[in-house]
């Protein structure tokens, strides 16, 4: 450990200066630590499906809402891979099963629930390659797969496009495999790699599914879609797989369904021809399974790269919490495509303008000189757009959750006091991010200035107010107009929204700060879900980066009387908070006499105490507080609330880390 960092934190620092600031390639991941990777495919609100550390499809959650632990039936990718002269291998192309090798954890658990052992319908029982490498580099993964018993290694790169500034291609719903076959034999290798896919349109509520082939102008693939639901229903919805492959074989169902004859067949017939025998014509029944392989022949050594791209849309969002319960919206992927085969008709041919987009910022992202394991955690909170923490309206507005429960959202409404964390689509898509400043400030603003901090839906439901204001939420949305303005400069957005902005900033003297000294007294709710009493940093910084926002905007506009107030209330709550709030070391909070709140924390060390100042940094807004009592309360924080593991420390609430984490 250097002099600096003892220095500047007051205790040692268990790493390195060269651990701490480390470049390089983004890590890979094999053995055990495959276990917990799900890396999200899809577009922003489309729901996602997950590629898993073995190279597995797992985690469908392209149903409008989350649905973790969900896989179809007999949807995998396999090999056929055959030598010349010798006999041919199979293998689904997916790493070993790893422990503990129990049943299937997700809805009817009959005959493939804990005690039946790995599911049969996943090709559990089949060879898997003996040696999988996973690495990630966000918008796209790769998995290596390799096996001295297999003529050809498999390098599977998986992604969807991911092109800042152009919400509408990033919001795509596909997955794309671009699948490279490598023959490492000294003989030619005929080879086919293939895809099944259960149709599982009209989810939970499978019935009358049909598979139909489709050609296109330099592509081909099987559609899926449901005749059981009403193109208006929540469960109506489609699915494709297409392929540019020319030299195909595919099958819309299988010969025959009952006890394990779908592995057998897969194993028999494919897995011994490398082609797929199977019925052409698919008509209606419950979830039949199709599949598409893509066939070639390589030479000792050559490589070849092929690929399969898998659409869905599903265009119907149900509302499957709260009041009123069942309500239901096109989603705004279902405004622009007519169906899955329209989005991967759309790929298909706008594919090289799409990757080479995307391709271009993750190729500037990862140039970046910030170090390895930042770069991870940035771009792992990227990929939070692609999962369904978040949805777009209609008319485009991106409409997000705080997180995900398995099944359903977790903390609905764009949570201003949640949300006002994030940054990621502010710089990458402004547009979207101005959209929820608009619907925030046209719906959940009342006239005396309280905003509610989460907003209702169907869209264009206005805010029942019938809670507190969140504080740090109602400050961090005037804080993220000045942001998105800074960003856009659009100075007539600015001037709709400049008089709800005052509004909902001026709301401080109404319920928080009364006697307009800078210092937030009463309750201010919170991000913690609790309320705080009395003057404290953590909102209260948050409201002094406001008024500096407010101030900015105010004179810009001309709007010189406010401007100038702001600054007042300003001056006086950055003096006033390093006189009474600040330690020595540290911002604390004041509790009111006579109050017994639950959760206040006084004297201790709270993380977010200069929250206000990260932002206020970031926006260009200027100093808080005493910049060096900042540094000190930064350094404080790392040396009272920094563990170096948990192997001694007890934590009776939300767990985040264990051991030696």
């Amino acid at each position: 450990m250097s002099e600096w960092q003892l220095r500047s934190t007051g205790r040692p620092v268990p790493y390195s200066d060269e651990e701490l600031f480390a470049m390089g390639p983004q890590k890979s991941y094999r053995g055990e630590h495959l276990r917990e990777i799900a890396f999200p495919l899809g577009g922003i609100g489309t729901g996602c499906v997950s590629m898993s550390g073995r190279g597995r499809l797992v985690d469908w959650e392209i149903f409008n809402r989350p649905n973790k632990g969900y896989e179809p039936d007999y949807t995998f990718f396999c090999l056929y891979a055959r030598p010349e002269g010798d006999e041919p291998v199979f293998r689904v192309m997916e790493g070993r099963l790893q422990p503990p090798y129990q049943g299937y954890s997700h809805g009817a658990q009959m005959y493939r629930g804990f005690g039946f052992g790995p599911p049969t319908a996943f090709g559990s029982g089949f060879l898997r390659f003996a040696d999988c490498v996973f690495t990630g580099y966000f918008p796209f993964c790769r998995v290596d797969l390799s096996d001295p018993t297999v003529p050809v290694a498999v390098s599977t790169e998986a992604w969807s496009p991911f092109i800042p500034l152009n919400d509408r291609d990033s919001s795509l719903p596909v997955a794309v495999f671009d699948i490279t076959l490598r023959n490492v034999t000294d003989r030619p290798v005929d080879a086919t790699v293939a895809l099944g896919l259960q149709n599982i349109t009209g989810w939970p509520e499978l019935g009358e599914n049909v598979n139909e082939w489709v050609e296109g102008e330099g592509w081909r693939g099987i559609f899926m879609r449901t005749q059981k639901h009403p193109p208006d229903s929540p469960r109506y919805g489609t699915l494709a797989l297409l392929t540019y492959a020319e030299d195909v074989t595919w099958e819309l169902r299988p010969e025959e369904v009952g006890w394990f004859r779908i592995n057998e067949l897969l194993m028999d017939d494919f897995g011994t021809t490398g082609e797929f025998s199977g019925p052409k014509d698919c008509p209606p029944s419950d979830g039949p399974v199709a599949h598409l392989g893509i066939k070639v022949r390589l030479e000792p050594g050559e490589a070849a790269t092929r690929t399969l791209l898998l659409s869905w849309l599903m265009p119907n969002f149900e509302k499957y919490w709260g009041e009123p319960f069942g309500a239901t919206w096109r989603i705004w992927q279902a405004t622009v495509w007519a169906d899955a085969l329209d989005v991967g008709r759309y790929f298909l041919e706008n594919r090289e303008r799409l990757e080479n987009g995307t391709r271009r910022f993750a190729e500037a992202f990862y140039s970046s000189t910030l170090p390895t394991y930042v770069l991870d955690a940035v771009s792992s909170q990227m990929a939070i757009l692609r999962t369904p923490t978040v949805t777009r309206l209609p008319d485009g507005t991106l409409y997000g959750f705080e997180g995900c429960h398995a099944s359903g959202g977790c903390c609905e409404g764009s949570c201003t006091h949640v949300w006002a964390y994030a940054q990621t689509m502010a710089y990458l898509f402004p547009q979207l991010e101005r959209g929820m400043r608009e619907i925030d400030f046209k719906y959940d603003l009342r006239e005396d200035g309280h905003m509610q901090f989460r907003m209702e839906l169907p869209p264009g439901t206005y805010a029942s107010h019938n809670f507190h204001a969140a504080a740090d939420g109602q400050m961090g949305n005037v804080l993220r107009t000045y942001r998105e303005w800074q960003i856009c400069g659009d100075d007539e957005w600015l001037r709709r929204l400049w008089p709800s902005v005052k509004k909902a900033l001026e709301y401080a003297w109404v319920e928080w700060d009364k006697d307009k000294d800078g210092l937030l007294e009463g309750i201010h709710h919170n991000t913690l879900d609790i309320e705080y009493y009395g003057p404290e940093t953590a909102c209260g910084s948050m409201y002094l980066a406001a008024l500096r926002a407010g101030e900015e905007m105010a004179r810009y506009l001309g709007d010189q009387q406010a401007a100038e107030e702001y600054r007042r209330v300003f001056e006086s709550g950055s003096r006033l908070s390093d006189e009474k709030l600040y330690d020595g070391e540290y911002y604390f909070q004041i509790i009111p006499e006579g109050v017994d709140a639950p959760y206040q924390y006084g004297r201790g060390c709270l993380c977010d105490q200069v929250l206000g100042q990260w932002h206020a940094r970031m926006y260009g807004l200027g100093d808080l507080y005493n910049p060096e009592h900042v540094r000190s309360a930064i350094a404080s924080v790392y040396r009272y609330n920094f563990r170096d593991d948990f192997f001694g420390h007890h934590n009776p609430h939300r767990v985040y880390a264990l051991n030696d984490d």
